[in-house]
């Protein structure tokens, strides 16, 4: 059973909703590329980090590992050839 939204996001999403040209498949679109965009990126930041000396994981990764956040931050450039359906602007809002 799905969970309906917190008061938060239901703010966020009307807020959203309410600018001019925003719709609910334009949101949709938005966030299926962003979400797809993300898993590539983890998908290279995996790769990266099975390559560092000692190799890392995801799993290891806390609010005091630069090294790990480094490679993820570097990972986002790496993944080029994603275009989605909203093209390139999805790896722009993730900037």
């Amino acid at each position: 059973m799905e969970k309906p939204p917190t008061e938060e996001q239901q703010v966020y999403l009307e807020t959203l909703l309410s600018n001019p040209g925003q719709t609910q498949r334009v949101i949709e679109t938005y966030t299926y590329d962003s979400v797809i965009f993300m898993a590539l990126m983890l998908n290279v930041t995996m790769s990266e980090l099975a390559k560092l000396h000692p190799p890392k994981r995801l799993e290891e990764f806390t609010s005091t590992s630069s090294d790990i956040a480094q490679v993820v931050f570097e990972s986002k450039s790496k993944v080029s050839s994603f275009s989605g359906l909203t093209v390139s602007e999805t790896i722009l809002l993730l900037y």
